[in-house]
C-alpha cells in the first residue's frame, strides 16, 4: 500500500513539474520581460532592462542590446491579468536616445489620432522630451536620464507632422 501511494505522488510530482517547466511566460516581472525579450528572433546579443511603465492597460519595457540598440517591448493585460507580448522592436544605431510610436485609432479621441511616444533613453544627462507637431501642439514632459517616458498624444489625423528634441538638464539640446 506504501509503494503505491509513493509511485501515485510521484506521478503528480512529475506532472506538476512538467506543467510548470512548460508553463507560458508573460511579462509580469523584469526577470519574464527578460526572457521574452531575449527570446525574440530580432534579437542578438544580451538585454538589459531599462525601464518599464504601464499605460491603461499596456506594459512598456525599455531595453538595450548589446551596449548601444535601443528598444522596446510592448505587453497587453489579458482578462486573467497577465501580460501578454504584442510586439518588440529596436532601433539599430548608435544613438542614446531613441522614440517608439504606439497608436491607439479611434479609441477615446475626438481628433483622430491618439497614442503614446514612448521615449527610451540610456543617456544619463537627459532631462526632458519636447514633441513640436507643426508648431501648433507642443508635448513636454521631463526625464531622469536613463529610463523611459511616455509622451501621450491626441491630434488631428491630418497634422501627424512634427519633430522631437531632446534636452539635457541645463536646458541645451542633445544631439540625436
Amino acid at each position: 500500500m506504501k509503494r503505491k501511494v509513493i509511485v501515485i505522488l510521484g506521478i503528480i510530482l512529475t506532472v506538476m513539474s512538467i506543467f510548470y517547466l512548460y508553463r507560458p511566460t508573460y511579462g509580469s516581472d523584469k526577470v519574464s520581460i527578460n526572457k521574452i525579450i531575449s527570446n525574440s528572433d530580432i534579437i542578438t546579443q544580451p538585454i538589459s532592462i531599462i525601464d518599464v511603465i504601464d499605460f491603461e492597460e499596456y506594459r512598456f519595457a525599455g531595453f538595450v542590446e548589446g551596449g548601444y540598440n535601443l528598444g522596446i517591448a510592448v505587453f497587453k493585460k489579458d482578462n486573467n491579468g497577465n501580460y501578454k507580448c504584442q510586439s518588440i522592436e529596436k532601433k539599430s544605431s548608435n544613438i542614446s536616445i531613441s522614440k517608439f510610436f504606439m497608436p491607439f485609432f479611434n479609441r477615446g479621441t475626438q481628433s483622430g489620432i491618439r497614442g503614446v511616444d514612448i521615449i527610451v533613453s540610456n543617456n544619463p544627462d537627459f532631462a526632458k522630451v519636447k514633441h513640436v507637431i507643426n508648431d501648433k501642439y507642443i508635448y513636454e514632459k521631463e526625464a531622469n536620464g536613463v529610463g523611459m517616458v511616455l509622451l501621450e498624444i491626441d491630434i488631428p489625423e491630418s497634422e501627424m507632422q512634427g519633430s522631437i528634441y531632446y534636452y539635457d538638464i541645463q536646458g541645451k539640446r542633445l544631439k540625436q
